[in-house]
């Protein structure tokens, strides 16, 4: 199960949110992607960077995409389906497991 490093950071700054987790795969990874900035969605201007275990960026997008790419899921699975559309409402409880640490 490959590792993947989560980071949130505004521009000109250094990431101020780290996560490392062990997933099945890089569209988990997204699925994780859009669960972080739907808990940083207020943070104007906020990027989100994910690694591999090498230290490659392997996914590189603004917070406002990654919730574009949540409100468009195909996925019949989906984790974060129960938040479409009420952006707002959700809670984090409900969602992926999100850890939001300062650098």
């Amino acid at each position: 199960m490959p590792q993947f490093s989560f980071e949130i950071a505004q521009v000109g700054k250094p990431p101020f949110v780290v996560q490392t987790q062990m997933l099945d795969d890089i569209s988990a990874a997204w699925c994780q992607v859009e669960a972080l900035a739907f808990a940083v969605r207020h943070c104007s201007g906020a990027s989100i960077r994910v690694k591999n275990a090498d230290g490659g960026i392997i996914i590189l997008t603004g917070v406002a995409t990654a919730l574009a790419t949540l409100e468009k899921c195909g996925r019949p699975n989906c984790p974060l389906k129960h938040i479409k559309g009420a952006a707002g409402k959700a809670p984090l409880s409900r969602m992926l497991p999100v850890k939001l640490t300062p650098h």
